[in-house]
């Protein structure tokens, strides 16, 4: 019983211990071991799958085997060490690991906690204690990967097999207590937070990613920060007592980044950026995405081998604010300069003159850098930043950099555009360097920061020359020049529709009658790219119908014609339909083997088109809807000559158009909307030509050829503005209607004598930049 009664006494005081294991205070007295975890005096070993185990005495040193696995809690007292090569496992609401003052405890194998819980972590260990880590440890994000008392060290070394994760938090350490924090971890490095209040000195030639912080305490506490040659710092750095930061290797130091900001006046911190000859330091203040404001309460140094990285992002307008716009090293004290500036600019709309000061001193700069760097990664081409250095106010000294935008035209005719695009790019803006000296969309984004010309400046400048050059054809309205061509197309059609019906007449007597003819024509074309070289395909619908009076010397009457013509652009941006409304009257007279023939007729249309710009990443549609009219007239004299039963015909001409395409402004597309002028589809042409037709029997096939000359027409630019500002008009040459053009009709009558007809044909149309193929067919009915 009295064995009984000990053992009872003995397990009470173990389980006691584990709640206040954590106080670097705690009376520790010998504890009994409660799972497979053996003790051998003060030797304990663990093997194989072992439960919670604790032994509060003092002076324990625990080895957990390779391949055992240990779940937690594991709590040991005073001056004891730890040896893991095994697997412990923390899921509950306590510290995995927890050891009092005087720890050592060293980590090959795997320490972690899963535990979000307030109060849960992977390690807790008292005063004067040291943890390091040679393979995985980790915590919950949020949670202490170890928690210190005071003089703890921390270490983590170049053989650990995953970065560290969760925070690693210290005690108060004032007067001559200090925190220690190694991380030499190139691979994986550490993932989290350093906590600490008071004295701490850190050292990283790793991976350290996340956030430092140290809070001041009364006294003179310090602050000592190596980020070495192999360190990469990423993250909040913020820090209270007078701190010494030295960087030799990398960092990025995030918006929030503090140093000494107890000392809100003067300041006693220094932070110096310099690394090797063969390896500079590289200091970022922000990032592009995310520009800082990086406040130093005390003086910065950069030496010859340090780069200052300052990012830059477009604010859209004159007015810029540090840390909001663009990063700014600030200083409470004074900057002395040498090395790098590196200026990473994101590109996008910076109106000239906005300024930047990447550098305040309250003190004042000294020296200056002697490498500065303008650098976007990708693209750079409207904007250029001018050094202006460092201009003193009664606030300080500013290094200062100014913005200037460059003259659209004058940067793409650098990078090899057509004519074309530097005509539209002049009107997007031109400057002398001086905002009374901008024109174009770019003085009114300068002026109006906040309009729809400066959202549409700000994507157009992130563009590489190549994809300005793409934006710059997209935003064209040569592609319009082609409905004028099809209009003039779509009337000709018509015309030589009736022209055969003029042709075909063999009655010997007078027959009246209607006519029917739907007909159908695509074209066929490649998609050259040089000024003036983009051609459009095109596919035609059309019905006409009409009705004459004739005889056996004469053919006169009147017809209507509905057409549609579904044309596509070769850059494959502008798509839309032209379609025609036409009424005619014709008639032909023989006199003998002369014939005479005629045809005028009226055509009112409309343009309906989309036009899709692309501008990088972005687009904008913009939509056309506009009125067109055409007056065409036909005249032809010919000489029959007819022998057994066929009639030759050949003949001379000309053709006459008036008309135009309304002028119109696009809709949709925001700044980037054109304001079209009125588009000529003047043409007057020469026309000879044969035809042959079989004029007895049922079956009477026909061909007809007819050549084509330009006399006068219609030029091959179109002149727009942008935006619906006067100053941007640009005028741009497309690609004109071949001078000449051969049309061609072949098919086979089937006559029914005093009843009418019914027909079926080809036709084709043949010039230098447009080729066509076509069927039509039709009926006529004579009474």
């Amino acid at each position: 019983m009295a064995r009984s009664i000990n053992l009872l006494s003995r397990t009470t005081r173990a389980r006691r211990f584990a709640p206040i294991a954590l106080a670097s205070t705690a009376l520790m007295t010998p504890g009994v071991a409660w799972a497979d975890c053996t003790a051998s005096g003060t030797t304990v070993t663990c093997s194989g799958t072992s439960a919670a185990y604790t032994n509060t005495a003092s002076g324990v040193n625990v080895t957990v085997n390779s391949g055992a696995s240990v779940t937690s809690p594991l709590v040991i007292g005073t001056s004891g060490t730890l040896t893991n090569a095994g697997t412990i496992t923390n899921t509950g609401a306590v510290y995995g690991v927890q050891y009092g003052d005087g720890a050592t405890i060293t980590n090959n194998g795997t320490i972690t906690s899963t535990s979000s819980t307030s109060g849960a972590g992977a390690i807790t260990v008292g005063a004067n204690s040291t943890v390091t880590n040679n393979g995985v440890l980790t915590a919950y994000a949020g949670t202490p990967a170890v928690n210190f008392g005071v003089n703890g060290t921390f270490i983590n070394n170049t053989s650990a097999t995953a970065a560290v994760t969760g925070n690693i938090v210290y005690g108060t350490n004032t007067g001559t207590n200090r925190a220690y924090f190694y991380n030499y971890n190139t691979a994986y490095g550490f993932t989290g937070a350093v906590t600490a209040s008071g004295n701490i000195t850190a050292y990283n030639n790793g991976i350290f990613t996340g956030t430092f912080s140290q809070s001041p305490v009364s006294g003179s506490n310090t602050v000592s920060f190596t980020n070495d040659v192999s360190g990469t710092f990423t993250g909040i750095f913020a820090s209270g007592d007078t701190t010494t930061l030295t960087n030799a290797g990398t960092m990025y130091l995030y918006s929030g980044s503090t140093i000494g900001y107890y000392y809100t006046t003067g300041g006693t911190s220094s932070v110096v950026n310099n690394g090797t000859s063969s390896a500079n330091s590289q200091l970022w203040i922000g990032t592009a995405s995310a520009p800082a404001k990086v406040t130093i309460y005390g003086s910065y140094t950069q030496g010859a081998y340090g780069t200052l990285n300052i990012p830059i992002y477009p604010a859209g307008s004159a007015t810029t604010a540090a840390g909001t716009n663009y990063s700014q090293l600030y200083t409470t004290g004074t900057a002395s300069l040498s090395g790098t500036l590196n200026l990473n600019v994101t590109a996008g709309f910076y109106p000239t003159g906005t300024v930047f000061s990447v550098i305040h001193a309250d003190g004042g700069i000294s020296g200056d850098f002697s490498t500065i760097t303008v650098n976007n990664g990708t693209n750079l081409l409207f904007t250029t930043f001018t050094k202006v250095g460092a201009v003193t106010s009664t606030s300080g000294t500013d290094y200062q950099f100014v913005a200037t935008h460059n003259s659209y035209d004058t940067v793409m005719a650098a990078n090899g555009a057509n004519a074309n695009q530097i005509a539209i790019s002049k009107a997007l803006g031109h400057t002398d360097g001086t905002v009374a000296g901008t024109t174009g969309l770019l003085a009114t984004a300068t002026a109006s920061t906040g309009s729809d010309a400066a959202t549409l400046l700000g994507t157009v400048d992130i563009l590489s020359a190549s994809d300005a050059k793409l934006f710059l054809d997209q935003i064209s309205p040569e592609g319009y020049l082609a409905y004028a061509t099809a209009l003039r197309d779509q009337a000709n059609l018509f015309h030589r529709t009736i022209d055969m019906r003029l042709k075909d007449q063999n009655s010997t007597h007078p027959e009246d009658g209607w006519w029917l003819t739907p007909m159908a024509q695509g074209s066929f074309s490649s998609t050259a790219s040089t000024v003036g070289g983009y051609r459009t395909r095109d596919q035609i619908t059309a019905i006409a119908a009409g009705y004459d009076f004739s005889g056996p010397n004469h053919v006169y009457g009147a017809a209507v014609n509905l057409s549609w013509d579904k044309l596509k652009y070769a850059p494959g941006n502008l798509n839309g339909t032209n379609r025609d409304y036409a009424v005619a009257a014709y008639a032909g007279k023989n006199f003998g083997p002369l014939h005479l023939t005629g045809i005028a007729s009226y055509h009112m249309g409309k343009v309906s088109a989309t036009k899709i710009i692309t501008i990088g990443a972005y687009t904008r549609t913009a939509t056309a809807s506009v009125g067109e009219d055409l007056f065409k007239a036909t005249g032809k004299v010919g000489f029959e000559l007819k022998a057994n039963g066929w009639t030759a015909e050949p003949f001379v001409g000309i053709d006459f158009n008036k008309g135009k395409i309304k002028g119109f402004t696009e809709t949709g597309a925001g700044a980037a909307n054109l304001t079209v002028n009125s588009i000529s589809a003047d043409r007057t042409e020469w026309l000879a030509g044969v035809s042959l037709i079989r004029s007895k029997g049922m079956l009477r096939p026909y061909v007809n050829a007819t050549y084509r000359s330009k006399i006068t027409g219609a030029g091959n630019t179109v002149t727009a503005i942008m935006n619906g500002q006067a100053d941007t008009q640009f005028t741009v040459t497309g690609l004109a209607q071949g001078n000449s053009q051969v049309d061609t009709n072949v098919g086979v009558n089937f006559v029914f004598d005093d009843a009418g007809a019914l027909f079926v044909g080809y036709q084709g149309t043949y010039r230098s930049d447009y080729m066509a193929h076509g069927i039509n067919l039709g009926i006529r009915l004579e009474f």
